[in-house]
């Protein structure tokens, strides 16, 4: 049986949805990005992308969004 480990990340956004300016960025509650902008939230993404990890979800919260992403466990 395959194992996986999880990564939850919150992103909060300065103002609305539509605007390119984050607030910060947490993985499984420790600070990665603050203050940051979309473009280098995207490189963020990226990279975790680069190293294994998968998009679960997305879903909305009252100021920004929760992502949940999973890798296999070697």
């Amino acid at each position: 049986m395959r194992k996986w480990e999880y990564l939850r990340l919150v992103v909060t956004y300065r103002g609305s949805f539509d605007t390119d300016e984050v607030n910060w960025v947490t993985a499984n509650h420790a600070d990665v990005l603050q203050p940051a902008n979309i473009s280098t939230f995207y490189d963020y993404l990226n990279k975790l992308g680069k190293d294994g990890w998968e998009m679960v979800n997305v879903f909305p919260i009252n100021v920004g969004e929760v992502y949940h992403l999973k890798r296999p466990i070697s």
